[in-house]
């Protein structure tokens, strides 16, 4: 007898920031993808996103909080973004107005600084360790980027392979659409 999975309406979304076509190491800043490089997330008006949806990753930029075809759920009632969230955004104001998922690391009002291979936020360094990895460097332009009243500074976790505020600068809260919360299951059990 086959197993017949039912799960609530899934969204496809292939990942955003990465550029799958160059091989990197933990100590190199990431490069921003090139023209051939898909690097956006499946158009999704906003209005398509229920409450709460769900979505596919497909990629590498989120690793190893997302997975390519890891399932995540996407929760539009979280409006109070606080550091570590991952969020599910629009690039509004960028050339390319793409989709993305990245972490929170900087809040309104803070400074976020990188260097030594580190995140710094007002000049303290930041403790990434329930989310990254202890060999994982942080790359990037020099300088202190002072954050508005209504921008964050997001990361990518895979940070060699990621593009996210080191190169299109902070995020307006408008530009959220939701809070993602990665799931325990990937998309092989909608295709046995």
């Amino acid at each position: 007898m086959k197993k017949i999975f039912f799960m609530l309406p899934i969204i496809l979304l292939v990942a955003a920031g990465c550029n799958t076509n160059q091989q990197q190491t933990n100590n190199q800043a990431p490069t921003p993808p090139t023209q051939q490089t898909s690097t956006g997330l499946t158009r999704i008006p906003r209005e398509k996103i229920n409450t709460t949806s769900q979505g596919i990753f497909d990629g590498s930029s989120m690793k190893p909080a997302l997975e390519s075809g890891q399932v995540f759920n996407m929760d539009k009632t979280v409006t109070n973004y606080q550091r570590a969230d991952i969020v599910f955004f629009n690039s509004k104001g960028l050339s390319s107005n793409e989709q993305f998922i990245k972490r929170i690391v900087g809040l309104p009002g803070e400074q976020v600084e990188i260097k030594n291979g580190s995140v710094f936020v007002n000049q303290q360094k930041l403790d990434e360790s329930v989310y990254l990895s202890s060999d994982i460097q942080t790359m990037g332009k020099a300088g202190v980027v002072t954050l508005g009243a209504d921008e964050y500074f997001v990361l990518g976790d895979n940070r060699p392979a990621s593009v996210d505020s080191r190169f299109f600068g902070p995020i307006k809260k408008s530009w959220i659409f939701a809070k993602v919360t990665p799931t325990n299951y990937s998309s092989d059990i909608m295709h046995p």
